[in-house]
């Protein structure tokens, strides 16, 4: 019970101590980015493959499908990569930790 607690404290400091900007290797955990999937024209009767292909079609009078949704996924996982942050820190900081302990004080494994 007591590595448990030990453990805890130290995930909390070093949540409370994580370098204010994410890492670049540091990604969020979040669903797959929702696909954009072909054209439309702005009455959503008329569906093209291709942007050309709805341009010459419609003029300037059609949308990309999903464009929305990607647009929103991708501002969550800008805010996401700030809130997910601090405990993957942690958490990676607490792995290094263990791997030290395990190899001994001077470094090298048993």
């Amino acid at each position: 019970m007591k590595a448990i607690h030990d453990t805890l404290a130290l995930q909390a400091y070093f949540i409370a101590h994580a370098p204010a900007e994410p890492q670049p290797w540091f990604q969020p955990a979040m669903p797959p980015r929702p696909p954009c999937n072909g054209y439309a024209s702005d009455d959503g009767q008329r569906f093209y493959d291709t942007w050309i292909e709805a341009e010459k079609h419609e003029g300037e009078h059609y949308m990309r499908l999903g464009q929305d949704e990607a647009a929103q996924w991708d501002i969550e996982r800008a805010k996401q990569r700030y809130v997910q942050w601090p405990l993957a820190w942690a958490d990676e900081q607490i792995k290094l930790l263990t791997l030290q302990k395990g190899a001994g004080s001077d470094g090298v494994a048993p």
